[in-house]
């Protein structure tokens, strides 16, 4: 586990006394700790007191979560154990995240949480969901919420806060004004609200919306199972109504369970919401609102006013079968690689698929074996039905996943991510020999690829389009697919690799839970969210450019990855007619992921693009294509890998004068191989500033990479939890070297937050370049 985290989460530990508390703590080191996990286990007084004396040293605590440490202790206890640490987090000016829910304070035991609400004002997200409070102990930590942005406003200062997670607490009508009306409105720049099953009525409900009014980057509200209504009387749908004009920043939206109509009526809300009132919104929630056939024609006939929207819940309303307009929006949302649940049908497929995905990565019990015949068996099936495909890669990975735990290996499904994650066992970073400097050519990466790879799309918003676009990108079951099928010898026997081999280094990592292993494997097998923020970005900018902004440009990628903002850029050069070419540099540590990941998915680009189409037109890709789905970004599918289709593409790349190089290895050894070569117009990095030991040889390689009029862009986190690094860290080291500054060009403040800065360096560093 990182220094920086100290868990005991989920342990069911009893600790009472100080000695049971201090031997857990008496080897972890305070001032380093950045987050603190005690959830699942029960804290007494004196256990909290020594804990208490921990947590004054910890300086640099960004997440403290105590959810669930009071079960089993008297009332008269919970409030001493609450003060202390809550009195020894109130000056911690790094506090992010504070989560105390599901700690049955009640009303009674809710003071101890006042002085650190309103003398602590940097922290910006508050959980404190079933906690019992009712309506006096939510007006009690209301007010305190109200004096904590008072106190703010006269010091000059925004409120930090972002975040309120406050459901199934009983707030009721009591305490919704003292809550929205007076401490929501007053701090000003929240952007997620959660307060579900809080038995919230008509009036209180109206407060929320006039209070929430007030705050206009809101991104996310839930208020499920709350009365809109009463009595016919539609005061909260209005209120309701007006405010979501309010929002245009919303994107997802949960009003289930809320009495939006009374007898079917449409409501305002749902005339608003289909008329375009918050275009970014992509997840929206109505289920159980009495709602009919004429809501389901006002969404339908707005669905294009709704454009990212990809996830619609309307089960449990007066839903028919045939209705028209349902199927309407069905048809819509899957296109756009979306899902509308309008029945229990729906809601049982949706909860099989992740079901589904959750068995790939169960521990088969001891009795469940699988043997190589039974994978030989798999191996010779040919499905030609794209459905009857993905069902045996499924089966097909399901017996890899027994095997690998046999292997003692973990299994992680996910090929989006959001936060790296080191490996918790040092250890494996012995399974691999540090990566050499190489760079990696076409033709094999070409021949590398096997005759088929299956592909689904990345969904990426366009702010300055508002709408949403699609990447096509190469699925990490199908790359463990290639790796494993790969090693099966003719009779099924399976050929041991050396530990060194490639093969198996990027085996291991993709069954890693951890995602990089410092020096070793740096987490290029996933999609991180910072690179979809610059596809956004360089979006936008190509757009307001005359011409083709990309053409002709000569852009460098550092740490690609999936390559997700090059994919974006190759499909984008393939679009136009042929003229002056590009040159795209790629770069990621480790050979197999270039191998992998980021070649398949520029091949990918061109598929899916004009360039491709006397290919695709031709007899050759017209029979390898024909029990294939036609080539749509937007949806799953897979591509045969022939030698026609390798022709065309290398074909394409000299006809676009489109030129491709990719480089693996250490940073230092790209930026030796710079220092005497032609500079880029366009740097590119994103998720690679997490660990602070590596940021000057990453500033070192953009440096050189770059002149005086590059645009040198660096996609990150604010802040990366639990390895170190940051936005904060990143610039003060570029600034200490005395190179240059950066300046934000993107942000996205929402949770743990989001930036892309553009590195403008100072003239006098390019002196010794001359």
């Amino acid at each position: 586990m990182s220094p920086k985290v100290f868990s005991l989460h989920g342990q069911g530990l009893k600790l009472d006394t100080r000695a049971d508390i201090e031997s857990h703590l008496a080897a972890v080191d305070p001032t380093e700790i950045e987050e603190i996990h005690f959830g699942g286990n029960t804290i007494g007084v004196d256990a909290s007191a020594a804990l208490a004396e921990f947590l004054q040293k910890a300086n640099n605590l960004k997440i403290a979560d105590f959810a669930d440490i009071f079960t089993g202790r008297l009332i008269s206890e919970i409030p001493l154990a609450l003060t202390a640490i809550c009195d020894a987090l109130k000056d911690k000016t790094s506090l992010v995240e504070i989560n105390l829910s599901d700690n049955a304070f009640g009303g009674r035991s809710v003071d101890p949480i006042v002085p650190f609400l309103t003398h602590n004002r940097s922290f910006q997200i508050l959980k404190l969901n079933n906690n019992g409070l009712g309506p006096a102990g939510g007006v009690v930590l209301a007010n305190a919420l109200l004096e904590s942005a008072k106190l703010s406003k006269a010091e000059g200062k925004p409120s930090n806060l972002r975040t309120v997670i406050c459901g199934r607490n009983r707030l009721e009508n009591g305490s919704a004004p003292a809550w929205a009306g007076e401490a929501f409105a007053a701090h000003g720049a929240l952007q997620e609200i959660r307060m579900p099953q809080n038995g919230i009525r008509m009036e209180g409900i109206t407060a929320l919306a006039q209070g929430l009014a007030k705050c206009p980057d809101m991104r996310e509200i839930d208020l499920q199972d709350n009365a809109f209504i009463a009595d016919g009387e539609l005061e909260g749908v209005e209120a309701w109504t007006e405010a979501l004009a309010q929002w245009p920043e919303l994107t997802t939206l949960n009003m289930s369970d809320c009495v939006l109509s009374a007898d079917g009526e449409v409501p305002t809300i749902v005339t608003a919401l289909a008329g375009g009132s918050n275009p970014k919104l992509h997840t929206l929630q109505l289920q159980n609102n009495n709602l009919e056939s004429t809501s389901f024609m006002a969404l339908s006939g707005g669905i294009g006013k709704m454009p990212v929207l990809t996830r619609l819940e309307l089960q449990w309303n007066e839903v028919e079968e045939d209705d028209e307009y349902i199927a309407a929006l069905a048809t819509h949302l899957k296109s756009r690689g979306g899902k509308l649940i309008a029945s229990d049908e729906d809601e049982e497929e949706d909860e099989k698929e992740k079901a589904e995905a959750a068995a790939a990565a169960k521990t088969p019990t001891a009795g469940e074996d699988s043997t190589l015949d039974e994978l030989t068996s798999m191996l010779d099936k040919r499905c030609l039905d794209l459905t009857a495909r993905r069902v045996f890669y499924l089966e097909t990975w399901q017996f890899f996943t027994s095997a690998m735990f046999k292997f003692g290996f973990d299994v992680d499904e996910e090929d989006q991510a959001t936060a790296p994650e080191l490996a918790q066992d040092q250890e494996s970073s012995k399974i691999v020999q540090v990566e050499p400097f190489s760079e990696l050519s076409v033709s094999p990466l070409l021949d590398a690829l096997p005759p088929l790879i299956s592909y689904s799309p990345v969904s990426i918003q366009l702010s300055s389009k508002n709408a949403v676009t699609s990447i096509a990108r190469r699925d990490l079951f199908d790359a463990r697919f290639q790796l494993i099928s790969a090693g099966a010898g003719p009779d099924g026997e399976q050929a041991p690799l050396p530990e060194d081999d490639a093969s198996t280094s990027a085996l291991k990592f993709l069954e890693s839970p951890s995602d990089l292993v410092p020096g070793v494997y740096e987490g290029g097998l996933k999609t991180w969210e910072c690179s979809l923020d610059l596809v956004n970005y360089l979006d936008g900018v190509a757009g307001s450019s005359e011409g083709s902004y990309f053409v002709g440009k000569r852009i460098l990628e550092v740490g690609c990855g999936s390559a997700i903002p090059s994919t974006y850029i190759a499909n984008r050069v393939f679009h136009e007619p042929p003229a002056d070419g590009a040159e795209i540099y790629l770069q990621d540590y480790n050979a197999s992921v270039l191998e992998l990941i980021t070649f398949p998915n520029i091949l990918l680009a061109w598929y899916m693009s004009p360039a491709s189409r006397e290919y695709q037109s031709s007899a050759e890709a017209a029979e390898a294509e024909s029990t294939l789905p036609a080539a749509d970004a937007a949806s799953p599918g897979e591509l045969q890998i022939t030698p026609e289709l390798k022709a065309a593409f290398i074909a394409s790349l000299e006809k676009y004068k489109l030129r491709l190089r990719f480089f693996s290895g250490p940073w230092e050894e790209l930026t030796s191989q710079l220092t005497s070569g032609a500079l880029f117009d366009i740097v590119l990095t994103s998720e690679t500033i997490y660990r602070l030991d590596s940021v000057p040889a990453l500033i070192a390689l953009l440096h050189a990479a770059s002149g005086e009029q590059t645009i040198c862009l660096v996609a990150a986190k604010v802040l990366y939890f639990g390895v170190g690094g940051g936005v904060s860290e990143f610039v003060g080291v570029l600034e200490s070297e005395r190179k240059g500054t950066a300046r934000t060009v993107w942000e996205r403040t929402l949770g743990v937050g989001r930036k892309i800065l553009q590195i403008e360096w100072h003239p006098d560093a390019f002196l010794r370049l001359a």
